[in-house]
């Protein structure tokens, strides 16, 4: 792995554009001695739960290159297209009016619907669907990305998680008060997400 350009810093690191087997990748740089007791589990959370999707609207995991002197790497595919955030963000400054729904629109909300399904198969709920977590690839489809708050659940209807986790702009109301949720947390945000 050769480490390239700072592309960003997010959740517990720093994130670089690198190459890997002569491919490029993101490697996400972690400083275990810097992570809080309270972090370490749910790094490793997202490091087991990621290494079981395989979707090809999921981000894809490579794995992880341990340095114990210094750093962890998560490696995971690159995507040039930035996030779907980057691109309403770029609409709204030009001053675009929405555009209609179309066949295109339809065509990525279902590639970002069968990658949630996806989760929801494994029993896994990503918490934290939002614009800026979907990502556009070099060939234009849509990928999820971001699963550091990805979390197991045993049922389809209901876990015992109570946790207030995501954004607010795209989080649920059960998951705003406090109460019991399963995947209907991520259906809800995944409608957000369509209007």
């Amino acid at each position: 792995m050769e480490l390239a350009t700072k592309i960003g810093a997010g959740g517990f690191g720093t994130v670089f554009k690198c190459k890997l087997n002569g491919k490029t990748a993101v490697a996400k740089q972690i400083a275990p001695a810097r992570l809080a007791a309270k972090d370490l589990p749910l790094l490793q959370n997202e490091m087991c739960l990621w290494a079981q999707l395989d979707h090809p609207n999921c981000v894809k995991f490579f794995g992880v290159c341990f340095d114990p002197t210094e750093f962890y790497y998560l490696l995971c595919e690159y995507m040039p297209g930035g996030s779907l955030f980057d691109r309403h963000s770029a609409l709204r400054s030009q001053a675009t009016p929405p555009r209609p729904q179309t066949p295109q629109m339809l065509m990525e909300m279902r590639q970002i619907a069968g990658a949630m399904e996806h989760l929801h198969s494994k029993k896994v709920l990503h918490r934290d669907l939002k614009s800026a977590n979907v990502l556009v690839a070099e060939d234009g489809r849509l990928v999820v990305a971001d699963f550091g708050l990805v979390r197991y659940c045993q049922s389809d209807e209901q876990a015992n998680m109570t946790a207030e986790t995501g954004s607010y702009r795209w989080m649920a109301p059960e998951v705003i008060r406090h109460e019991p949720y399963g995947t209907g947390c991520d259906v809800y945000s995944f409608g957000v997400l369509c209007w």
